[in-house]
């Protein structure tokens, strides 16, 4: 009997360290309203680093399809009398590439072909934007599974990772004339990477083991540091249930942001680069807490901030439908050595605004909320 109950505490320990822990938080600075504007609803506008308002959305003239626009941004007043439209029909925004005199846009016209149970192949349509003459060309189409996405651009390229019916690849397109100039299979296909330099990067990867037709596949999520050749350096197991939303690396401290693929939960993954061996080292997880009395806690949006540090963006209504909710953001505390804090700066809202992301502006750092056809900055 002695034996049998030191088994089952064991077994229980190791069970419970297993567990991520959740992360403890404190109080910092409140946020405040520092601007709003009303704009076209239906969709989600980001501000680039050219300080654009950009996004898809749904225009009066045009009620029964999206438009991808284009907006200046004067300080934080959109000047929509100088809106440029581009329109999508029902394709749906997949990612985009600001260049400085256009974009790079990626989306997908949901022309589904099942090749198998468990996943769906969709076309997806590579556009260029001419910002100058306002014009929309046609670069490339692929049979892609998931969403395609860029890569840092690098020596006159722009890089397109997708996954095929046969291979990952990369897309190599020349960055002046917009043409393809090559096609790359590849080990492994990222998405939500962050450059390291060198030519390396750090994602998330869905790993299908090579045969994406094989109907009894086990997709295996992973957590992937690979080269520019598309080759594997090392690679985290992802929790089954959860996948990487953001990529973020300091120095050569790195932080991932996973949620949960069904449920109102989200995991902070930390670790080490060890950049001379290229292993991920010191990888820890870490549950990311409810705040306040909310029924659950929504965090978006791993940014940087060059006063505070690495910050999250979140959300906590306080009931499942719309209405009061906490929102802000949280400095991610952490040392290297213990387990990070949250240092929270929350503002109160009345309706439920989500985050649409962080960006600075003449020194100071801004964040944009969102509900309906309003957005508000806070800072």
């Amino acid at each position: 009997m002695i034996i049998i109950a030191l088994l089952a505490c064991a077994v229980i320990t190791g069970i419970l360290l297993l567990q991520p822990r959740t992360l403890k938080v404190t109080t910092g600075t409140p946020l405040t309203q520092a601007g709003a504007y009303e704009g076209p609803g239906g969709g989600t506008l980001y501000v680039t680093p050219s300080h654009r308002l950009v996004g898809a959305v749904t225009l009066p003239e045009t009620p029964y399809g999206s438009s991808f626009i284009v907006v200046p941004l004067d300080s934080l007043q959109p000047d929509f009398e100088e809106m440029q439209s581009f329109f999508l029909g029902d394709s749906m925004v997949c990612d985009y590439l600001e260049q400085e005199d256009g974009y790079f846009l990626l989306v997908n016209e949901r022309e589904k072909v099942v090749y198998r149970n468990a996943d769906i192949l969709d076309w997806c349509t590579l556009f260029w934007l001419d910002c100058s003459d306002g014009t929309m060309t046609t670069l490339d189409k692929m049979e892609a599974a998931g969403i395609p996405s860029f890569l840092e651009s690098a020596d006159g390229e722009v890089l397109l990772g997708w996954q095929g019916r046969d291979s990952a690849y990369i897309n190599h397109y020349d960055s002046t004339t917009r043409q393809r100039t090559a096609i790359q299979p590849v080990e492994v296909r990222l998405t939500f990477s962050t450059p390291l330099g060198g030519g390396q990067y750090l994602g998330f990867w869905r790993d299908y083991g090579g045969n994406f037709q094989e109907s009894s596949l086990d997709v295996k999520k992973q957590l992937a540091w690979v080269d520019e050749e598309g080759n594997l350096l090392d690679s985290y197991p992802c929790d089954k249930d959860y996948h990487v939303t953001g990529t973020c690396v300091v120095g050569d401290r790195g932080y991932a942001l996973l949620h949960h693929d069904h449920r109102q939960r989200c995991r902070l993954l930390t670790m080490n680069l060890d950049r001379e061996n290229r292993k991920l080292v010191n990888v820890r997880y870490y549950t990311l807490p409810r705040i306040g009395n909310s029924k659950f806690t929504d965090y978006d949006d791993l940014v940087w901030n060059e006063d505070a540090g690495l910050q999250l963006l979140f959300l906590s209504p306080y009931t499942w439908d719309s209405g009061a909710s906490i929102l802000g953001t949280a400095t991610i505390l952490d040392d290297g050595t213990n387990p990070p804090e949250l240092e929270l700066h929350t503002y109160w809202a009345p309706q439920r605004y989500l985050p649409n992301g962080a960006f600075q502006q003449n020194g100071e750092t801004f964040y944009q909320f969102s509900t309906g056809s309003k957005r508000v900055f806070f800072q």
